[in-house]
Formats: C-alpha cells, sequence, structure tokens
C-alpha cells in the first residue's frame, strides 16, 4: 500500500528520531478556530496536549493570586493538579 504523503511520514519520522513532536491533524482545529483561540489567548499552544495547558493555567492563576510555584510533588494541589509533578 503506497502512502499518500509519504514526505509527511518521512518528516514526521525525522522529529520522531529527534525528541521531538509530531503534528497529528487528528481533530485538528480548522484555521479559523485557530485564529479565534489566538484571539483569545495568545499563548494558546496545540503542541502542548490539553493537560499541559490546563496545569500551566492553574499555576499561573495560582501564582498571580500570591502562590507559591513548588517543585515537589503534592505539595500544591489546585482544582485536583498536583502543581509540582
Amino acid at each position: 500500500m503506497t502512502s499518500a504523503h509519504p514526505s509527511i511520514e518521512h518528516q514526521n519520522a525525522q522529529r520522531r528520531e529527534a525528541g521531538l513532536t509530531v503534528e497529528t491533524s487528528t481533530c485538528a482545529p480548522t484555521e479559523a478556530r485557530r485564529e479565534a483561540l489566538e484571539e483569545i489567548d495568545p499563548g494558546w499552544c496545540p503542541a502542548w496536549d490539553a493537560g499541559w495547558q490546563r496545569c500551566f493555567r492553574l499555576t499561573q492563576t495560582h501564582v498571580q493570586g500570591g502562590g507559591a510555584v513548588s517543585m515537589a510533588a503534592g505539595e500544591v494541589v489546585v482544582q485536583g493538579e498536583d502543581l509540582g509533578r
């Protein structure tokens, strides 16, 4: 079976070998959605998974509210997320 996009597969294989993330079109937002998200939050980055982004925002809100960032797991838990992990 021949792939319709061998160059993309080759590029993805190279990125994986280099330890980099690989873009996927699975559930990828449309260009209009990406632009709308960028308007709402210029720091939004689809390369970061939703769990990472959630922890980032919880940590940002925690620090802006006067909280300290912990580097040890289990010391700061916000909305069920361990911010020190």
